[in-house]
């Protein structure tokens, strides 16, 4: 049965664009949908209404469990939600619609938050991952612009099961609406296809 396994998650954010990746339990197409919604409320980011309206589809030819489609022509330091499709002839996979924000314009001011060693500390790790969980979920409390991983994100990136043990499962709430920037160290080895 198709399935999501890993994201969505964001990457790449520019003022116009945003780059949405996701992983497919098997090859499938993708399709990205950008939507507006209306806002309800004030503050930072403030609360929206249901997003229904389509703004922009994006699809890529071809079938692929590694998904990476590019939205562009959009406007600076702006929400808008998106939500991720996949299908073959076997069915298919639709997402949660989900916020993301473009990058601001030069002058503006911006947030991020910076960690690293998510997986380099494993063999020391007596909480189960619960430190990564914790580390995930107070970045997400700052709702930064993006957010910057500086090496060792997982302990081996040979083995798939890191990626989702140090990474995108405890990360997963947060990767979700902020795009990430990755240096990777000497743990992630060749992973150039994931991140």
């Amino acid at each position: 049965m198709l399935s999501i396994v890993k994201g969505p998650y964001l990457q790449r954010p520019t003022v116009n664009s945003m780059t949405i990746m996701w992983e497919t339990s098997e090859p499938a197409s993708s399709s990205v949908s950008v939507l507006v919604a209306e806002r309800i409320h004030s503050g930072y980011q403030g609360n929206y209404k249901t997003p229904t309206e389509i703004r922009s589809t994006v699809s890529k030819e071809g079938y692929s469990t590694i998904h990476q489609v590019t939205v562009d022509h959009l406007n600076p330091s702006t929400i808008y939600f998106y939500q991720v499709l996949s299908e073959n002839e076997q069915g298919s996979i639709e997402s949660s619609p989900y916020p993301f924000k473009t990058a601001v314009q030069q002058g503006e001011p911006f947030s991020f938050t910076v960690t690293s060693e998510t997986g380099g500390y494993s063999g020391f790790d007596r909480s189960n991952g619960q430190v990564n969980q914790n580390i995930f979920d107070q970045m997400l409390k700052y709702r930064p612009d993006f957010t910057l991983f500086v090496g060792d994100v997982v302990n081996d990136g040979d083995h798939y099961e890191d990626w989702e043990m140090y990474f995108f499962g405890p990360g997963k709430d947060l990767l979700v609406s902020t795009p990430c920037y990755n240096s990777l160290g000497n743990h992630e080895k060749k992973c150039f296809a994931i991140l």
